[in-house]
């Protein structure tokens, strides 16, 4: 009974946000105290936060050369990193201005990433 509620929400969680879905899974996790629901619960977390990385750009200063902006759209559009960081170079003489400044900008906006 237990393994199908919760199979069930996991499953259902693409569809909704996650606060509804952590409630649903807190609800469950009250309700039958064991260890293995734990192991679901951190299955579900770990497939909801594989699915939101994969819609956002973050910083990667795992792989980072200056600050990780490059790195970080490498991985989102999941690519090497040198390709991303040869274009940049390119577009820096073509544009230096608008380079530094969507660098820049990027650097300060976006959050870095945590796996």
């Amino acid at each position: 009974e237990a393994e199908d509620s919760v199979q069930a929400l996991i499953a259902a969680s693409a569809n909704r946000n996650k606060a509804s879905a952590i409630k649903d899974m807190l609800m469950i996790h009250k309700r039958y105290k064991d260890s293995r629901y734990r192991e679901f619960e951190r299955e579900f977390d770990e497939q909801f936060e594989s699915e939101t990385n994969k819609t956002k750009i973050y910083l990667d200063r795992s792989n980072r050369k200056l600050g990780g902006v490059c790195a970080g759209v490498a991985r989102y559009f999941n690519i090497q990193p040198l390709f991303v960081r040869i274009g940049a170079v390119v577009l820096f003489f073509v544009a230096l201005e608008a380079v530094l400044v969507a660098y820049g900008l990027a650097y300060l906006i976006l959050d870095d990433y945590r796996p």
